[in-house]
């Protein structure tokens, strides 16, 4: 199975369109079967390419102001947590079937968290980001007639 990214997942910012198309294609790479070194190390870069996604999501959110950012910290960090703990959960295997149940559940969960996650509130904020009257500050941005001399 190959998780393809649709259209209808772009929010319109181009930075965090191009890092969720990445992701879906890392977590592709966990859904390909094939050596288990090639499984672990694609869990390894997922696991710090979601780590500067999140960061850079959230510098983005920062500058804007953006006034749903400490719940979109801890729905990242939520993640990040369930992540982690599926990780050490294979890790831990010591069955092929072990393995698989828990290569399954981690990829179960990273495409069920990407799905809702981009559609629900990376949308929301990429609305925030795009409607710059929401967070600008005018009066930064203003030129007082001196200065236009």
């Amino acid at each position: 199975m190959v998780l393809k990214w649709d259209a209808k997942l772009e929010t319109g910012l181009d930075l965090i369109d191009d890092q969720h198309r990445e992701l879906y294609r890392l977590v592709s790479l966990i859904l390909d079967p094939g050596e288990e070194t090639k499984i672990e190390d694609t869990i390894k870069f997922l696991e710090d390419y979601v780590v500067r996604h999140f960061n850079d999501e959230e510098a983005l959110q920062v500058t804007s102001r953006y006034p749903g950012l400490p719940e979109h910290k801890e729905i990242h960090a939520g993640f990040i947590r369930t992540f982690i703990d599926l990780k050490t959960k294979l890790a831990l295997a010591e069955s092929a079937e072990e393995r698989e149940i828990a290569i399954l559940a981690l990829n179960g969960a990273a495409v069920d968290w990407l799905g809702n996650h981009i559609m629900g509130h990376d949308r929301h904020f990429a609305e925030w980001f795009k409607d710059p009257h929401e967070w600008l500050d005018l009066e930064v941005l203003s030129v007082s007639p001196e200065d236009q001399g």
